[in-house]
């Protein structure tokens, strides 16, 4: 219900701030226009005076379309048709596929069919996909027929689809947008691209710090507004697959959501770097303490503090082994390849639900913005390997989520099931309830830690867990021990 409210609040900002916005756009555009001519005094009076229709002409022939189409939709009509006709042919299709579909079918209806028929013979099958629907039928027609067989029938094919529905306008692969762009950036981009690797049916969407979000359907760029914030997008299109979108004001709300979520019942992660990580050192311990399981993901960077953001580092073992304060046991995995940042942080969960802890998954700055082909396990392999956290469905007045025996986790049911129990990072009982009496404090800290040490006696410790090779070691005198 948050979401809503929100982007409401943003609307009714934004419209109240329309009118400065406008003037404040006007004068950069003209500003920027101006500073990409040679001659810098004259782009402007010919765009809003209609001066030196040729000099405007040369001045457009060196822009990018998008920035035309920027330029005619602040346009009044009447400036926005002298634009228009001054516009480099060779482009204007690719500037009518970026305006909004208003100003595009006014262009369009105040065209001649020559032109009209000039623009669509410059674009690819693609870019006429984009203004097909608007364009009069005898034209569309022509233009069909022009074309060859094979682009003539992935376009018939493409514009048979409904309007949200990608259909066969994009092949696939993998492509990274960041969160605050607008639809209508995002497809621009596309655009340029000129042919997308096989494979892609989604966008990565990160933040400013180039943090995993989430992922933007090709589908939402289709279907949704291009002035809409693509953060906005996913905060609608999350909830159609149960999923949901909320944006933190740092590490610590992160964090924060991560454990409740978590202990509501959730399989939550999130993703950080080492400062991100120091910051979210209170709640690691809380849960710890509570035995909540989670997996927070450490992109190392160099440092210490902020260091260097954008370079590559592997020191934050100490800092995922001992992240706070006390005594306690922890749960590091590193990944040293794509395949492995995918098969490591189901492990990771996997461990972290065995366990009742919040598990680390060290990765590196290169991994974390590395681009590439990775070969994952087959998904049955992946849903049967599923570790699903313990319950006890005993009588609820019977239930002890703390009464675990010496070196086993705690067994904390789902909310909302009947079971009502305690949840604190101090000292606590059976019940979760905190006490401060020695041997109950005493024996916390020991099953907490013997749960994940200890277990050697039972299981061989985590070493049926470790993925490591060993090389030339059958005589070997000295052992070198690396990760990466």
């Amino acid at each position: 219900m948050l979401l809503p409210m929100e982007f409401s609040s943003r609307t009714m900002l934004e419209k109240r701030l329309a009118p400065v916005m406008e003037l404040l756009r006007r004068q950069t555009l003209v500003e920027q226009l101006v500073d990409r001519t040679e001659d810098r005094a004259g782009l402007g009076a010919d765009v809003l005076h209609r001066r030196h229709r040729t000099a405007l002409a040369e001045a457009l022939s060196r822009l990018h379309p998008a920035d035309i189409a920027h330029l005619l939709e602040m346009l009044p009509p009447e400036e926005r048709s002298v634009v228009w006709v001054s516009a480099p042919p060779e482009t204007a299709g690719q500037v009518l596929a970026e305006v909004n579909d208003t100003v595009a079918e006014g262009l369009v209806a105040e065209t001649n069919r020559d032109r009209l028929l000039a623009i669509g013979e410059r674009l690819t099958p693609v870019d006429l996909a984009l203004i097909e629907d608007i364009l009069p039928g005898e034209v569309r027609s022509r233009l069909l027929s022009e074309m060859d067989e094979e682009d003539r029938s992935w376009l018939e094919t493409t514009v048979t689809y409904p309007e949200d529905s990608v259909g066969h306008l994009m092949t696939r692969d993998v492509l990274v947008i960041d969160a605050h762009a607008t639809v209508k950036d995002v497809l621009r981009y596309v655009r340029t691209l000129g042919d997308l690797p096989d494979n892609t049916d989604k966008i990565f969407v990160v933040d400013r710090k180039r943090h995993l979000v989430g992922a933007l359907p090709l589908k939402a760029l289709i279907i949704h507004s291009p002035k809409r914030p693509v953060a906005e997008v996913m905060s609608r299109e999350l909830p159609l697959v149960d999923g949901h979108y909320v944006q933190f004001e740092d590490e610590l709300a992160s964090i924060s959501a991560l454990v409740g979520a978590a202990w509501a019942g959730a399989k939550a992660m999130t993703a950080t770097s080492g400062p991100g990580f120091a910051l979210m050192t209170e709640l690691i311990i809380h849960g710890i303490m509570a035995e909540i399981p989670a997996v927070i993901i450490n992109a190392q960077r160099g440092g210490p503090s902020t260091g260097l953001p954008t370079r590559v580092s592997q020191a934050d073992i100490g800092q995922a082994q001992y992240p706070t304060h006390g005594d306690y046991a922890s749960i590091t995995l590193c990944a040293g390849s794509l395949t492995e940042c995918y098969t490591q942080t189901v492990r990771a969960f996997n461990l972290a639900e065995t366990y009742m802890t919040p598990v680390f998954m060290l990765l590196d700055e290169t991994i974390g913005h590395m681009h590439g082909k990775a070969e994952l396990p087959d998904l049955e392999e992946i849903q049967a390997s599923n570790v699903k956290r313990a319950t006890n469905y005993c009588d609820p007045k019977d239930y002890l989520p703390y009464g675990a025996e010496m070196n086993k986790p705690a067994v904390l049911n789902p909310m909302f099931k009947g079971y009502r129990y305690h949840v604190t990072g101090l000292h606590h009982g059976p019940t979760g309830f905190p006490t401060e009496d020695a041997q109950q404090c005493d024996f916390n800290i020991k099953r907490l830690v013997g749960k994940i040490n200890t277990v050697s006696q039972e299981k061989g410790g985590l070493d049926d867990h470790a993925d490591y090779e060993e090389v030339l070691l059958d005589d070997a005198e000295v052992c070198i021990i690396a990760y990466s």
